[in-house]
């Protein structure tokens, strides 16, 4: 972007000198309007959405270990619908930069997780709603479409951006998911927020066990494997730990009782 607003200056300052030294200014504006209409044009779009909001709610309803105070969310639902409102009329985002995309869409699957459980609560388990499939209703609306938690997990974060480290920014509500961060994700800090929120969840002790050469790992490695690779090597990227490529491997039972703060 530097680059180009540098060139686009040597270029007006070199045509204004030709234009003065032929005495056609006007001729020189109206070919200046002309080259910043273009430049404007085929910049990207901008996203039309802003996070101050919902970050306010996390920072009151999330503690530093990603367990959620429902009970206060609850009498607060209203807020978390407006802000749900707010970003059904975001613009094109598919014109958007992709790591402005992915931020919102991470977003969007947190904030409406939130939401479900809000509007059910006091439950126990997530699974409790829609008969253990939360994940199927389709109730998220964004730009004229409606979407499930399915639907912008599968089809729109994995298909779109092939990222394994998407598993662990958005959040279930459940005590065995990454926890859920009390910043929303923002586009201009996205990579180094996804490393630390996978570099948190792989070494956290209630979710994994890791040793050099045995493995006990959370379900979401086994659901999700075609997303990592090899196992081992995306395992000791993040433990800083190295990992045998031998290493047995198995899998933790999951948890989906309700990330509460009690």
């Amino acid at each position: 972007m530097m680059q180009q607003v540098k060139y686009i200056r040597q270029l007006v300052v070199f045509r204004y000198q030709s234009y003065l030294y032929k005495d056609k200014v006007l001729q020189f504006l109206k070919w200046l309007i002309t080259l910043l209409f273009l430049y404007f044009i085929t910049l990207p779009a901008s996203a039309q959405v802003t996070y101050q909001e919902y970050n306010q709610l996390l920072k009151n309803a999330v503690d530093a270990n990603g367990l959620v105070n429902y009970r206060w969310l609850k009498t607060n639902q209203e807020r978390i619908e407006k802000i749900s409102t707010s970003w059904q009329h975001s613009g094109d985002w598919e014109k958007w930069p992709l790591p402005t995309q992915k931020a919102f869409w991470i977003n969007v699957y947190n904030l409406h997780t939130i939401l479900l459980v809000c509007q059910y609560y006091p439950i126990r388990s997530i699974r409790d709603i829609a008969d253990g499939k939360p994940w199927d209703l389709q109730w998220i609306k964004i730009e004229g479409k409606t979407y499930s938690l399915n639907d912008i997990e599968h089809n729109l974060l994995r298909k779109k951006f092939k990222d394994p480290m998407i598993h662990f920014a958005i959040n279930c509500a459940s005590i065995s998911c990454p926890a859920l961060s009390n910043r929303a994700y923002e586009a201009e800090n996205l990579e180094r927020q996804l490393q630390t929120r996978t570099r948190i969840f792989v070494r956290d002790k209630n979710k994994n066990r890791i040793s050099a050469d045995r493995l006990q790992l959370s379900a979401i490695f086994d659901w999700y494997r075609e997303d990592f690779g090899s196992l081992t090597d995306f395992i000791s990227r993040f433990s800083d730990l190295k990992i045998k490529n031998a290493a047995t491997i198995n899998f933790m039972e999951y948890s989906w009782d309700l990330n509460e703060r009690r």
